[in-house]
């Protein structure tokens, strides 16, 4: 499983020191405000943007079946008739690296999104 967290860390640093150049601001500019007036996300914020994307294709069944056969619902793991036994099922966690995965944290990432949104 790959993990994401660390590499986003390092993009997310080149990435604010990028909008600061482009934005002719100082190295020690605070970044959400250039982020603001660029009207672009922080790379943690697109990516978990691009996860509830994706959590979105796969709840309307548009993804493509490969993707679509990567997670499972919680239907599928128990019989009980739960109101979430139609979510996705989000994996146990055994290591931080699971926790890290894209398996795990677009499931997540689902669960946290408001109703309105989904």
């Amino acid at each position: 499983m790959v993990s994401y967290y660390g590499n986003l860390q390092i993009k997310n640093i080149n990435k604010q020191k990028t909008i600061r150049i482009i934005n002719n601001s100082k190295n020690n500019a605070p970044a959400i405000p250039i982020y603001k007036s660029l009207n672009i996300l922080p790379v943690a914020k697109l990516f978990k943007l691009q996860l509830g994307k994706c959590m979105y294709l796969y709840s309307h069944r548009e993804l493509p079946q490969l993707l679509q056969n990567i997670f499972s619902l919680n239907g599928d793991i128990h019989s009980h008739n739960t109101r979430n036994k139609n979510a996705p099922h989000i994996t146990e966690r055994h290591s931080k690296t699971i926790c890290r995965s894209f398996i795990h944290a677009a499931p997540q990432t689902w669960y946290n999104m408001p109703d309105k949104i989904k």
